[in-house]
């Protein structure tokens, strides 16, 4: 019978496979990298040290060192830190602009480029955002409706809409005893009143 050789741990090649997956993160900068991994040995060699299997103590020190996106998030923070502290920004600031201008020019040759198709879509989104702008002032306005009273989340109107010939030709109303009617069956009512037009 042919014995199984026992699988042993390899750190360098786990090493090697967490810089490669590392390294596909724009964020974080070579040495940062090389920092990250003197790290993460070190972790990893105190953790075999107070007596841990290799493998255990390689994922227990990465799960320390933190996930992909919780480094990515640190290391731009750290670099727009680093970049103002040192005076780069207006370096920084003027790859923005440049970059900003490309883009504005591509889309103003796209637009002179494609006239029918661009004059379509600039049409819809003006559309789209006129609508848009009616619709919220129409839900401020029915939000804003009777706020001026002290409790304006307590206070019901209760109207019954109905069209007539003539010139007052839509005219909101009640019945004559529904105020009676409210006080007698509906206890929470707190005030009733019922009003009455000409």
């Amino acid at each position: 019978m042919r014995s199984q050789e026992k699988w042993s741990f390899d750190i360098d090649r786990a090493m090697d496979t967490w810089r490669q997956f590392m390294s596909s993160n724009p964020a974080i900068r070579p040495a940062d990298l090389e920092e990250l991994e003197i790290h993460l040995r070190d972790e990893w060699e105190s953790l075999i040290s107070r007596g841990m299997e290799p493998e255990k103590a390689f994922d227990e020190a990465r799960r320390d060192l933190g996930d992909f996106s919780e480094l990515s998030t640190s290391f731009e923070e750290v670099h727009f830190e680093k970049v103002f502290r040192k005076g780069q920004a207006r370096s920084e600031t003027h790859v923005i602009k440049t970059v900003l201008a490309n883009y504005i020019k591509t889309a103003w040759r796209s637009l002179i480029r494609q006239k029918g198709f661009s004059t379509i879509n600039i049409l819809g989104l003006g559309l789209a955002l006129a609508a848009a702008f009616v619709i919220s002032m129409f839900i401020r306005h029915s939000l804003s409706y009777d706020q001026y009273l002290e409790r304006a989340d307590e206070t019901y109107r209760i109207v019954l809409d109905r069209d007539f010939p003539g010139e007052n030709s839509n005219q909101s109303f009640v019945t004559v005893g529904l105020a009676e009617l409210i006080r007698a069956e509906w206890p929470g009512a707190e005030v009733v009143t019922q009003m009455y037009g000409r």
